[in-house]
Order: structure tokens, then sequence, then C-alpha cells
């Protein structure tokens, strides 16, 4: 071993040797991207016709949610 504050050559590989048993997580969705978003889905009901006092109180969306989708499906319409 190496004077005070010395690296000594098998800490590293080490390591290495952890870090690389660890196989990659491939093919882990999560909730949000198999899901919609709230907003995506205050914007569907929002299509179909429900109003906000329906979405708010008989389908539980926080109405701040509500009105974001509101105003994206307004300005979707303004533009088209």
């Amino acid at each position: 071993m190496q004077a005070l504050g010395g690296h000594t050559s098998t800490a590293h590989r080490q390591k290495q040797a952890e870090a690389s048993s660890t196989p990659p997580a491939v093919g882990n969705l999560t909730t949000a991207e198999s899901e919609p978003s709230e907003a995506e889905q205050a914007e569907y009901y929002l299509e179909l016709g429900y109003s906000f006092s329906q979405l708010t109180s008989e389908f539980g969306f926080k109405p701040s949610i509500v009105r974001q989708a509101m105003a994206k499906l307004g300005n979707l319409k303004a533009r088209g």
C-alpha cells in the first residue's frame, strides 16, 4: 500500500466488477409511459362533452388540471 492518501490497484477493479455484474434494466415501463396522464384524461373527457364541475366533483380531477386541459383544448380549437 502506498503512503497516506494513496490508491491501491485492487479497489477500482472490485467496483468495476460489481457494476458490470448488474444487468441493465430493459423493457421496464413506468406507469407514466404506459398510462395517459391526468391532463390527457381530463382532455379526453372534455372532448366527450363533460363539464368542469363534472370532472372535478364526479371524476375527482383537480381543478387546476381541468383548467389546464380546457386551456390547451381552447388553444387547439382556435388554431384549427
